[in-house]
């Protein structure tokens, strides 16, 4: 049977279409759906591909676009990973560990980035890159990683509140952060997730930091900026007893504002575990929350195990509502208290459940007394309940 000119034509077309797309694959940088290998025993000169794959995370994150993956097979890198690409909302760029892989851990300055399942560790000494991982992004998702003993913190999502614009709507969830400078968490901007992440041992002075400043101390989690949700986190085991802890104000959540750190609203926090019942001496001792400055945050269905539960300064619209505080009633010096309020206007205190608490259930001042509504449902189901004050 005859072939038609319009066939052989087709027939053309399509053979030239594959032998242009199998030159490309074996000679470009990049394998079959954006997605790139890096492994020990591999090479920066390679095409990235599984069968030849890249010996650096930098050399895949220098040659990522829109729609990158990164594979990391298992191993040390002794590398710290800068990443300055951008992923889009439909094309995120990601590097995802596969297995035991350990790094020196990341810095973000693009958005819609993911940062998965990596051991991080040994970070530089500097005030970006000291960070397990650093974000000065969007969007970005940090998830399942293992930061521990980073010199200036374990996650930190940053923004300059001088600056525009802001980071917003990055999700950390399910890592663990462990003696970490300073604080496990940090976050700036607006409207981030931070869930399910377990955060223990902060340490103040950690031996890698040549210069730290006055003011260093050893937190949980803390959050500035606006809209943020909270939940299901636990932190614990913040200790005095570890040496590298001379005199930290230990909170498992705190806020404040200044020129560098935005003032904290709308942010709920719910459903946490604080363990930070901890004390060393009348402005050195375990709190659940330290606030100041902060507006319409909801302090709702967390447990909270410390020397003082809610500690807060300046604050307008503080809704604490149905968490229970737990304390020890041997701890009776240094004034321990559940609920701390000083010029705090407006807001709710209702249904909380207090267990042991050894001195004051409510220690608040004129002002706040007069403008907050205020149930009294709180109960002490403790020995202590007769000392309680109101």
């Amino acid at each position: 049977m005859p072939v038609s000119k319009g066939r052989c034509v087709a027939v053309m077309i399509v053979a030239l279409t594959l032998a242009l797309h199998a030159g490309s694959v074996q000679a470009g940088a990049r394998t079959d759906k954006g997605v790139y290998f890096v492994a020990p025993g591999g090479s920066d000169t390679s095409p990235g591909t599984e069968l030849l794959p890249w010996r650096t995370i930098q050399r895949a994150a220098d040659s990522m676009s829109p729609g990158s993956t990164c594979i990391v097979l298992p191993g040390t890198y002794r590398e710290r990973v800068i990443v300055s690409q951008t992923g889009s909302e439909l094309l995120p760029i990601a590097f995802r560990a596969q297995g035991s892989v350990r790094t020196r851990g990341f810095t973000l300055l693009g958005d819609y980035i993911e940062i998965s399942g990596f051991e991080i560790s040994d970070t530089p000494d500097d005030w970006r890159d000291g960070w397990g991982i650093f974000v000065r992004g969007s969007h970005c998702i940090i998830q399942h990683n293992n930061v521990h003993f980073a010199t200036r913190g374990g996650i930190t999502v940053f923004a300059d509140p001088r600056e525009a614009p802001m980071s917003e709507g990055c999700s950390i969830v399910k890592n663990r952060c462990y003696r970490n400078a300073m604080v496990g968490i940090e976050i700036h901007g607006r409207g981030h997730v931070v869930e399910g992440n377990d955060i223990w041992g902060t340490i103040q002075y950690h031996p890698s930091w040549a210069n730290p400043p006055s003011w260093v101390d050893a937190d949980g989690i803390r959050f500035f900026g606006a809209g943020h949700l909270i939940r299901h986190n636990h932190i614990h085991d913040i200790s005095y007893r570890d040496a590298e802890n001379v005199n930290p104000h230990v909170d498992c959540f705190q806020t404040w504002s200044d020129e560098s750190h935005q003032a904290a609203s709308g942010v709920v926090i719910e459903q946490n575990l604080c363990e930070n019942l901890e004390f060393n001496t009348a402005y050195e001792n375990g709190q659940g929350f330290m606030l100041r400055g902060a507006t319409n945050l909801i302090i709702r269905n967390n447990i909270v195990r410390a020397f003082r539960h809610v500690n807060a300064f300046d604050c307008r619209n503080l809704t604490i509502v149905d968490n229970v505080f737990t304390s020890d009633p041997a701890f009776m010096r240094f004034d321990p208290f559940a609920i701390g309020l000083a010029r705090c206007t407006g807001g709710t205190l209702r249904g909380n459940i207090l267990w042991n608490v050894p001195w004051r259930i409510l220690h608040a001042d004129t002002e706040s007394l007069a403008t907050m509504d205020i149930e009294r449902t709180a109960i002490d189901v403790g020995a202590m309940v007769r000392k309680a004050v109101w």
